[in-house]
């Protein structure tokens, strides 16, 4: 699952796990001066981070949010900017486009969050199933309007602050991941089919993308501005506007008499309920 994990920087901060849509989160970040990214353990001792770690499937975006983290941004600042910039150098797991489901602990309290964007109101769907591709594979965006409610909620930067990483490597470039190259390998019939997505994940050049710096420069107006006027049909104005994030309850199991929280992806549909 594509994802941002970060840590506070003080004792008794905020703590954030954060996801949206799918991928494979690898990269850490420490400010610990000893911590190389090489051959780490996947299980290793706290004290190798006293102060502040984030981690997230790329580099740039890791850093990204370890900049925040070590300037006096709290864990929700650093995932927010960690998740822009992955929407720029990762963006077939994480884009605009995307979903957004969080965890956060904060003060001695949790909390949930689902911003999973629903079919168009008009959608027309064969039986139970959703295409695979196309405009009927598309909710409407989740993504943005989590990082902002994540952000009124918790944060103390703006996003239009922790977007200019974003903003200058989608306009500036950026190296291509490989994940993402073997994705649209993967894909290169069907993205052939549309001249820009050709332009733009075809190319062995450093991956530019003018228009999506301009979409993150605007981010405040993606659900009222060009993006929602222009999506395509069935999209419409009113199914842009009408999406809200909504806070919820975590679901709860149980592991090694240790309480674990997980994504409640139904909300108050699931409020009380447990995992078995």
């Amino acid at each position: 699952m594509g994802w941002v994990g970060a840590v506070p920087a003080s004792e008794g901060g905020t703590f954030l796990i954060l996801s949206e849509a799918k991928g494979l989160a690898a990269p850490l970040a420490s400010t610990h001066p000893h911590t190389t990214r090489a051959k780490i353990p996947l299980t290793m001792p706290a004290k190798l981070f006293p102060h502040a770690a984030i981690a997230s499937p790329n580099y740039l975006a890791s850093s990204a949010g370890l900049a925040v983290l070590t300037s006096g941004g709290n864990a929700v600042d650093a995932a927010v900017a960690a998740n822009l910039v992955l929407a720029v150098v990762y963006p077939h797991m994480c884009g605009l486009g995307g979903d957004l489901f969080a965890i956060v602990w904060n003060e001695g309290e949790i909390a949930g969050l689902n911003s999973s964007g629903r079919l168009p109101a008009t959608a027309a769907l064969e039986g139970d199933s959703v295409p695979l591709t196309g405009i009927g594979s598309a909710t409407v965006p989740g993504a943005v309007a989590g990082w902002h409610a994540l952000l009124e909620r918790y944060g103390t930067r703006s996003i239009s602050e922790l977007a200019r990483p974003a903003i200058r490597l989608a306009r500036e470039s950026c190296p291509r991941a490989p994940f993402l190259k073997r994705s649209t390998t993967l894909m290169t019939e069907l993205l052939r089919q549309d001249p820009e997505a050709s332009r733009i994940y075809l190319s062995d050049d450093p991956l530019v993308q003018t228009d999506l710096a301009e979409s993150i420069e605007n981010i405040d107006d993606l659900y009222t501005g060009p993006a929602a006027r222009n999506a395509p049909p069935p999209f419409t104005p009113d199914d842009f506007a009408a999406h809200r994030a909504e806070w919820v309850e975590p679901l709860h199991t149980s592991f090694n008499d240790v309480e674990v929280p997980a994504e409640n992806l139904l909300g108050e549909e699931n409020k009380g309920f447990k995992l078995a």
